[in-house]
């Protein structure tokens, strides 16, 4: 095989906002807070690693890969030194594929800065935020654009077909998302104006020849190629399964963001609405936070102890190093958006009367209708030999006893039983209605919605009410 380069190249777009962290906490200037800080160029401006996009690529692909072409994705992707052969010694082995990092396209009048994003853990007994558990993040807004390059030198057929696959895989809506809090609706990323190009050995050895300092890139002439796709070898992605559900609020509902806005010539401070983008949104975080508290005052219903002792708990909802199956967008709000300043005052519980200085006021939104998907991620062991991981915490199929608590937990919310925002005990974030309409066909979601349809789900709920007792005789003895 004769000496060649490739490269392929196109535009990342954000659908979600993103958080790709540096591990650095900057504190704010009142010194009050702290502030989970971003990635950040040279210049300033937010970017995406070469190392995260190789890692999101290689988790997506390598569940899928067929046989056959497991040597080649080892030889582009690199080993780790957790799974060298015997005759490596331990040895990591890089990747003959250049993941480059994607820095960010300026066009005209987009604003890149990055704004911030606040939330708080919920107290599953009371319903409320708990004290002291406040986290910001900075995030970069939906909508920005990054230069997408991957480079790669001796290009064999099968690598061809991979990188066929690389394309397929970040040009499909919904499959690649990239940084933390992914589960939550964050991340989601696509590929734009995909284009592959190789130079020959002659182009090469003439650029070597010439006098003049050029970059490669400037100066090696590309030829456009086109790489082989077989679709009925490969299947990318995991078995997701997708509910639209829209939240019709009754009454007053506020999703709080993190600081609270002065107002000129006013004595209070007023918390007002998150919004990204300028739309106003219930976040995924907020969204499975609410469904996750109501899982485990089910689950502390039926057996004594943590309810995330339970295995199906986490399948479901995940721990630290491991997503859950149950993972929900960004929800936003559509039609007419009406706010109203209301206006409060703590009580004094000695006089009965208003406390001197404790005005404050809240911009609420009225009646808000939010619309987004809810998803059930679901896939077999992953192949950690190809992934690089050694751990054991790769998703397995959803368990029959973990589906059945989610029954239980979407029948609350279908019958308006959850609370959603802050406030609650104001009586804010109240429910009138909601509507959930599977989005992908024979979803196990379309069983929930038309429980006659499906013989199992009295199976799976009659599974999870099993395995909590099954806890409970054991913690007895």
């Amino acid at each position: 095989m004769s000496f060649n380069r490739h490269r392929m190249t196109g535009t990342l777009v954000l659908d979600t906002p993103m958080h790709i962290g540096t591990g650095i906490r900057e504190l704010r200037d009142d010194g009050k807070a702290s502030v989970s800080d971003i990635e950040l160029d040279a210049a300033g401006n937010p970017y995406v690693t070469g190392s995260a996009l190789k890692g999101i690529i290689r988790d997506g692909l390598h569940n899928s890969m067929p046989g056959d072409l497991h040597e080649a994705f080892k030889a582009l992707f690199g080993v780790p030194p957790a799974n060298a052969g015997p005759d490596e010694k331990g040895q990591s082995t890089g990747g003959k594929a250049h993941f480059c990092d994607a820095f960010i396209i300026e066009a005209d009048g987009q604003e890149t800065n990055s704004f911030e994003d606040t939330a708080t853990a919920i107290n599953e007994k009371t319903g409320a935020a708990k004290t002291a558990h406040l986290r910001t993040h900075k995030l970069v807004p939906s909508g920005s654009r990054f230069a997408f390059e991957i480079i790669l030198d001796n290009v064999s057929e099968d690598d061809l077909e991979i990188l066929a696959a690389i394309q397929r895989f970040l040009q499909d809506s919904g499959n690649a998302t990239i940084g933390a809090s992914t589960r939550f609706g964050l991340g989601r990323i696509r590929l734009e104006s995909p284009k592959l190009e190789y130079a020959d050995a002659a182009s090469i050895v003439d650029w070597l020849k010439r006098d003049d300092i050029s970059s490669w890139r400037d100066s090696l002439v590309f030829q456009a190629k086109t790489a082989t796709w077989s679709n009925q070898i490969w299947n990318l992605s995991d078995e997701v399964h997708s509910a639209h559900v829209a939240l019709n609020f009754d009454g007053f509902m506020l999703t709080q963001a993190g600081a609270r806005e002065e107002r000129p010539g006013q004595l209070s401070e007023r918390a007002v609405p998150l919004r990204y983008d300028d739309e106003y949104v219930l976040t995924g975080r907020s969204i499975i936070g609410v469904l996750r508290a109501r899982a485990r005052r089910i689950c502390a219903t039926l057996f004594d102890g943590d309810p995330e002792d339970l295995s199906l708990f986490r399948e479901l909802f995940g721990e630290t190093g491991y997503s859950g199956a149950l993972q929900a967008d960004v929800f936003k709000a559509v039609g007419l958006c009406e706010t109203y300043d209301h206006e409060m005052v703590a009580i004094d519980r000695f006089t009965g009367g208003g406390k001197a200085g404790a005005k404050f006021t809240n911009q609420v939104l009225v009646s808000p209708r939010f619309e987004g998907h809810l998803r059930l991620r679901v896939s077999g062991k992953a192949n950690n030999e190809l992934s690089g991981k050694s751990s054991d915490k790769s998703r397995p199929h959803l368990s029959d006893a973990a589906f059945g608590l989610l029954i239980f937990v979407l029948r609350d919310l279908i019958e308006g039983d959850l609370t959603f925002g802050s406030g609650a005990t104001k009586g804010y974030g109240a429910l009138k209605c909601v509507e959930i309409d599977s989005a992908t066909p024979g979803s196990l979601f379309a069983d929930i919605l038309n429980p006659g349809s499906s013989v199992s789900l009295r199976t799976q709920a009659e599974a999870f009410l099993t395995s909590t007792q099954t806890v409970e005789a054991a913690n007895g003895e």
